[in-house]
C-alpha cells in the first residue's frame, strides 16, 4: 500500500518541515555629504566713519549689507560665503566714485577663482570768478583692473587778465592736463599779443574758484554680498547610482564570486545583516551643508516556505529631526532624548539633530510569492536548501524627505489569509507572530509593558 501524499510541494517526504524558511530584506544604499564650501567670502562688520578735528575723513564708514555683527551664532557658525562681492567707495581720494566689484568662480572640482574688475568715475568741476573767468573739468574713469584711473575727458577754457597788461588763456586738453599761454592784452589795436610765454595755466595764479565733485564726496563705503555659494564640497562629488546587491545577500552558506565588481565612493552593499536606516539632513542655515543616504531593498527569502506561500508587509518608520543649537536651545524631545543642557559661550558652534515628535508609519505595499509545480522551487535538481534556490522579490527605493530618517520594517506570514502583528519598538509581536499562527496561546511571547 503506498504512503500518504506529501501536503506540500517543497518537502515531498514529511508532514512537518525539516527546515524552517527564512525571510530577510538585502539591502544596498548610496550616500553622499557635502560641506560648506571656502569660495567665496564671510560678510564684514559695519564700522563708523572717524572725522578729525576739522571736519576731514579720517576713515570712511563701512556698510556691510549683509552685517555680519547682525548674524546669529547660527548663522556665523554655517559660514554662508558669497561669491560676488561689490565695493562702492564714495569716500574721497583717489577711489571716489569707484565700484569693485570681486567675482568667485568654481569649476566641477571644487577649484576657485577670482577675478577682480573696476568701473565708475569721478569729475571734478572748478568755476572760476573775479579777475578770472571760465570754467574746467576733468572726468577720470577707472580701469577694470584697479590699477588706476583713464584721463580722458577734460574740458573747458579759462582767461584771466592778470594785471600790469598781463593776460592769459587755458585750454584743458582731453586727457585732463592744460596746455595755455601768457600775453600782453593792453596793447594797441593791429598790435601782435602773441604769447611771450607758451604751455601757461591761468589756475597757476590762484584765481578764486569754487570746486564741486560728482559724485558727492561722503566718507562711507558700502559693500555688498551676493551670490550665495551654492556649491559644496561633497565626498563622493556626486551621488552616484545604487550598486548591484551583493551576491546571494552574502549568506554565509553560498559560495561568493571570486570577483565582484569594483564599488564607487559612496556606494555599500549591505546584505541581509544589517538593517541600515536612509536619511536627509540638511543645514536651516547654510543649505550647502547636507548629508544623505538612499536605500534600496528587496525580499531574499532563504528556502522555500514548506506551504509553497510567503507573504510580506513593509512599511517605513519615519522620523522628523529638528536642529538645535546654541541660539534656538537643547530642549530635546522628551522622553526619547533627554533634555541637555549646554553651556553656550560666545565662541561656541554647537549643534545637534534632535527627534522632532513621535514617529509616524506608512505603509509600503506587499509582495506575495506562490511556488508552483511539484517541488515548488526553481532548480527541482537540486535541493530547496541550495543557493540558487533562493527566492527574490521585487526592489524598492527608500529617499526620504528633507530633515527626516526612514527605517524599513517588514513582517511576514507563510499561511494565506494569517497576518501577523507589527512589533513594538523592542520588534515583540506578542502572539501573532512571523511565519505561522501560535496554536497555544501559553506559548505566546509576552511583551514588555
Amino acid at each position: 500500500m503506498a504512503g500518504p501524499s506529501p501536503i506540500n510541494s517543497a518537502c515531498n517526504c514529511c508532514t512537518a518541515p525539516s527546515q524552517q524558511a527564512y525571510v530577510y530584506l538585502d539591502f544596498v544604499s548610496v550616500q553622499q555629504s557635502c560641506n560648506r564650501s571656502i569660495c567665496g567670502e564671510l560678510p564684514c562688520t559695519s564700522t563708523e566713519a572717524v572725522y578729525g578735528e576739522e571736519g576731514n575723513c579720517i576713515s570712511a564708514a563701512t556698510t556691510c549689507s549683509p552685517n555680519w555683527a547682525d548674524l546669529s551664532r547660527a548663522e556665523k557658525c554655517a559660514a554662508k560665503r558669497y561669491l560676488t562681492v561689490t565695493t562702492e567707495d564714495l569716500s574721497g581720494g583717489g577711489t571716489h566714485g569707484r565700484t569693485q566689484v570681486r567675482q568667485y568662480t568654481t569649476d566641477e572640482d571644487g577649484n576657485c577663482d577670482l577675478e577682480t574688475t573696476c568701473s565708475g568715475s569721478r569729475t571734478d568741476t572748478t568755476t572760476f570768478s573775479a579777475y578770472c573767468s571760465g570754467s574746467e573739468s576733468c572726468t577720470q574713469t577707472y580701469n577694470t583692473d584697479c590699477n588706476g584711473t583713464t584721463s580722458g575727458s577734460g574740458s573747458g577754457t579759462v582767461s584771466a587778465s592778470l594785471g600790469g597788461g598781463l593776460c592769459c588763456e587755458s585750454t584743458v586738453r582731453s586727457d585732463c592736463t592744460s596746455t595755455g599761454q601768457l600775453f600782453w592784452c593792453d596793447l594797441e589795436e593791429g598790435e601782435d599779443k602773441g604769447p611771450f610765454i607758451d604751455n601757461f595755466s591761468c589756475g597757476s595764479f590762484q584765481c578764486p574758484s569754487t570746486s564741486e565733485v560728482s559724485p558727492a564726496v561722503a566718507c562711507t563705503v558700502n559693500v555688498t554680498y551676493s551670490e550665495e555659494n551654492e556649491q559644496g564640497f561633497c565626498t563622493p562629488k556626486t551621488l552616484p547610482s545604487f550598486p548591484e546587491f551583493y551576491p546571494f545577500g552574502g549568506v554565509a552558506q553560498c559560495e561568493q564570486p571570486t570577483e565582484t565588481p569594483e564599488l564607487l565612493g559612496g556606494q555599500n552593499q549591505h546584505g541581509v545583516i544589517a538593517t541600515p536606516n536612509a536619511y536627509n539632513f540638511i543645514d536651516p542655515y547654510n543649505p550647502v551643508i547636507t548629508s544623505k543616504l538612499h536605500l534600496k531593498f528587496r525580499v531574499l527569502q532563504l528556502y522555500p516556505s514548506f506551504t509553497c506561500y510567503t507573504k510580506v508587509w513593509f512599511r517605513n518608520k519615519v522620523q522628523k529631526y529638528k536642529y538645535e543649537d546654541c541660539d534656538s536651545g537643547f530642549a530635546g524631545d522628551p522622553p526619547r532624548t533627554a533634555a541637555r543642557t549646554i553651556d553656550c559661550n560666545t565662541a561656541q558652534c554647537y549643534s545637534r539633530w534632535s527627534t522632532d515628535g513621535e514617529p509616524t508609519f506608512v505603509e509600503n505595499g506587499t509582495y506575495e510569492w506562490r511556488g508552483s509545480g511539484y517541488p515548488c522551487y526553481a532548480e527541482k535538481d537540486k535541493a530547496f536548501t541550495d543557493c540558487d534556490n533562493i527566492i527574490y522579490g521585487a526592489e524598492k527605493t527608500v529617499i526620504p524627505d528633507e530633515n527626516t530618517d526612514v527605517t524599513v520594517e517588514y513582517k511576514y506570514s507563510f499561511v494565506e489569509g494569517y497576518e501577523p502583528d507589527w512589533g513594538d519598538e523592542n520588534g515583540c509581536q506578542g502572539c501573532k507572530l512571523n511565519g505561522f499562527p501560535t496554536p497555544n496561546p501559553d506559548d505566546c511571547p509576552v511583551c514588555a509593558p
